[in-house]
């Protein structure tokens, strides 16, 4: 019986979009807990990106998307090539969808969206 080769998973793909999650995590929740200190931070993304403010809104989006991305990071974590392609997909469709939320300070849309692409282009 021939052993099984073993197939390597897209590990670094998987932390990168879970670092990316929970900044963007902290980017939902941080203008909630602390306005006094992020309001000048995020009035001023909002005006340079010609977005209207809406903090709470876009704060519980934020969080979804955060959760949504780490949930794909995990589930990109296994050896079946089929299925990091779906759930890295997934991930890159909410980092962009996050964007809306300012996408965690920016750095958490560029970390989620490149490992998702990372993991995307995962080939076994």
């Amino acid at each position: 019986m021939a052993k099984q080769a073993l197939r390597a998973r897209p590990f670094v793909a998987s932390y990168m979009m879970l670092l990316g999650s929970f900044t963007i995590f902290l980017g939902g929740v941080l203008p909630m807990l602390l306005p006094r200190y992020t309001a000048p931070i995020v009035s001023a993304l909002s005006s340079a990106l010609g977005i209207p403010l809406l903090v709470v809104p876009a704060g519980f989006l934020g969080i979804l998307f955060a959760f949504g991305i780490a949930f794909c990071a995990l589930k990109t974590d296994v050896k079946e090539p089929w299925d990091v392609r779906k759930w890295s997909m997934f991930a890159v469709v909410l980092a962009i969808m996050s964007l809306i939320d300012y996408g965690g300070f920016g750095i958490g849309f560029v970390l989620a969206f490149a490992g998702g692409i990372m993991a995307l282009t995962y080939n076994n």
